[in-house]
C-alpha cells in the first residue's frame, strides 16, 4: 500500500517538498533497480514502510520492488526463528546452522555487489547497456 501511495499521490507532494529545501526527486538510472531495492532494504535504521515510500517515490519497478522486499527479510526471519528457537530448546547444532544462514546470506548479498560492480566497469568502457 505504502509503495502505490508513494508512487501515484505522494510523488508530486514530494516533489515539492524536496523543491522546497533544494532537492529532486531522484531519478532511477536504467539497469539499476535491483540494486536500489537492495541497498534500501539493507539500509541500517530506516523502518520498513519509509523504505517502502522511498522505493515508491523513486517510482522502482514492482517486480524488483515485490522479489527484493519479500526475500531478504524472509532469509533474515527464518533464520532468526529457527535459532531463536533452537537455543530456547537447547539445540546447538540448528542454532549455529541458522547463525550459518544469517552468514551465507551477508555473504551471498557481499557477492551479488561485488559481481554487479565488476558487470558495471567491464561495460562502463563500451558504451554498451548495463
Amino acid at each position: 500500500l505504502g509503495y502505490w501511495l508513494a508512487r501515484g499521490a505522494l510523488r508530486p507532494l514530494a516533489g515539492r517538498v524536496l523543491a522546497r529545501f533544494g532537492y529532486a526527486v531522484p531519478a532511477l538510472p536504467a539497469g539499476t533497480a535491483w540494486q536500489a531495492v537492495l541497498i534500501v532494504r539493507l539500509a541500517p535504521g530506516l523502518p520498513f514502510w519509509v523504505q517502502s515510500y522511498l522505493l515508491g517515490v523513486m517510482r522502482v519497478p514492482l517486480l524488483p520492488y515485490l522479489v527484493v522486499s519479500t526475500a531478504v527479510p524472509a532469509g533474515y526471519l527464518a533464520a532468526a526463528i529457527y535459532g531463536g528457537d533452537a537455543l530456547l530448546h537447547g539445540r546447538t547444532k540448528v542454532a549455529l546452522l541458522a547463525l550459518a544462514a544469517f552468514g551465507l546470506i551477508a555473504a551471498g548479498v557481499q557477492f551479488w555487489r561485488k559481481y554487479r560492480a565488476a558487470r558495471i566497469s567491464r561495460n562502463s568502457g563500451s558504451g554498451a547497456p548495463v
